[in-house]
């Protein structure tokens, strides 16, 4: 079943997505992906409703990787030239 949109005008959402994100980056910083399966479904279902590619979630390819694979990626990219 796909995931719903983001309601990107909802403030505390976006906030609580944020923060779920977070969670799961500092388990994967930590090592801690086994730990917490939660953090790593969560993620997944954020990444689907934000309508974003999985393989953003994978820490084992490069951001370049990324925007060749997905090229809709490239306005974000940009954005973000310190990556």
């Amino acid at each position: 079943m796909a995931a719903a949109p983001l309601d990107t005008r909802d403030p505390a959402l976006l906030q609580r997505t944020r923060q779920g994100l977070y969670w799961r980056l500092m388990s994967a910083l930590f090592e801690e992906g086994d730990a917490a399966p939660n953090l790593e479904s969560l993620a997944g279902e954020l990444a689907a409703a934000a309508g974003l590619p999985k393989e953003l979630l994978d820490p084992k390819i490069s951001i370049d990787a990324l925007v060749a694979r997905f090229p809709k990626l490239k306005p974000d990219r940009a954005a973000a030239p310190w990556l």
